[in-house]
């Protein structure tokens, strides 16, 4: 089950651990990883087998409850997608296979992958993530904040996109974020989005100046996605 933000609090003063505040395009990638143009990226999913539900986990993931939401919308067409593109990426391997081995002569070679297993292992992983998050709320305060930072156009808002829902859960984070710090939470705090249109300005690399002086006066960064995150652990 889902954890409070009152234990995350006890959780990250009794801790060193990086406390990673994830919106749902994050969350999600979870599943969208491992397959990118049908070609399986295992290894960009280590991180989270090994830091996030490993024995010793490095990091506290906070998900708002609007966040939650979101994902309760999308998780089974996501879900259902990977496992499509699991099943083209098995099909590539397997012509692969039959080639290499027309081409040696022999049927020496042989490229061993369940997609099913996969499948099953990347699904609980995200379950597994998702049912380790502390849950942070939304209050009356973030909304407003929200609505101000829409109609201004400040990032994630533009004038070609009113991001509303995207400003409100920002605008939450930055709200828990300070919240903590004035509890006297020193760990280091990591916005994940990889909602890299909204959150930076093109070549979408480095984020907008007002998402990272933001982030800064709570002394947090931004990082585009799960992959960024070697560097702090």
């Amino acid at each position: 089950m889902p954890r409070s933000f009152t234990s995350l609090a006890i959780d990250a003063a009794l801790s060193s651990r990086i406390v990673v505040f994830a919106d749902a395009c994050s969350m999600l990638d979870i599943i969208r990883m491992p397959v990118e143009h049908d070609k399986l990226h295992q290894t960009d999913i280590s991180f989270l087998r090994d830091r996030v539900i490993g024995e010793c986990p490095s990091v506290l993931i906070v998900c708002s409850k609007k966040v939650i939401s979101e994902i309760k919308v999308n998780q089974e067409a996501e879900i259902a997608l990977y496992r499509n593109k699991v099943r083209e990426a098995y099909k590539i391997y397997s012509e692969q296979e039959s080639r290499l081995n027309m081409i040696t002569g022999s049927k020496s070679v042989s490229i061993d992958y369940d997609d099913n297993s996969d499948s099953l292992s990347t699904i609980a992983l995200f379950h597994k993530v998702l049912n380790d998050t502390y849950i942070s709320g939304i209050k009356h305060v973030d909304i407003y904040k929200a609505a101000i930072r829409s109609i201004s156009y400040i990032p994630p808002a533009s004038r070609k996109k009113d991001s509303l829902a995207d400003c409100l859960i920002f605008s939450s984070y930055l709200r828990c974020m300070k919240l903590l710090r004035d509890m006297g939470i020193k760990n280091r705090f990591v916005f994940i989005s990889s909602n890299k249109k909204d959150y930076c300005f093109e070549p979408y690399v480095n984020p907008h100046s007002e998402i990272a002086n933001e982030l800064s006066t709570c002394n947090a960064t931004y990082e585009k996605s799960w992959k960024g995150l070697y560097g702090y652990v």
